[in-house]
């Protein structure tokens, strides 16, 4: 009967040490895929922080790009305005060159 139950301890504890070898390697294999999702947690942190800085450049650089069009826009109804004018003017001095021309024409008859 005691051989019986030490026989029965011995199975008993055969089986635990393999448990907990399972489980130890088990653990072995997750300590080192937690270690694994870390270091690309890392890697995805840091192409994340370039990322945003490259984001961050390209507003600013945007931001000076769309001033600097407002600018253009600005000079370009400036140069509008001033065509026009130059075309009124040049517009009068025909008109008055017509009466001079007119007027020569009157003195000369």
């Amino acid at each position: 009967e005691h051989e019986a139950r030490e026989r029965t301890l011995e199975s008993g504890c055969a089986s635990l040490k393999a448990q907990r070898d399972e489980l130890e390697t088990k653990n072995r294999s997750l300590e080192a895929l937690c270690s694994e999702f870390e270091e690309r947690g890392r890697v995805l942190e840091a192409q994340c922080g370039l990322l945003e800085a490259q984001r961050d450049a390209l507003e600013t650089k945007t931001a000076g790009l769309e001033a600097e069009c407002r600018e253009h826009e600005a000079r370009e109804r400036k140069v509008e305005a001033r065509c026009a004018s130059l075309e009124a003017q040049h517009d009068e001095l025909e008109t008055k060159s017509h009466s001079l021309e007119a007027l020569c024409r009157e003195h000369e008859a």
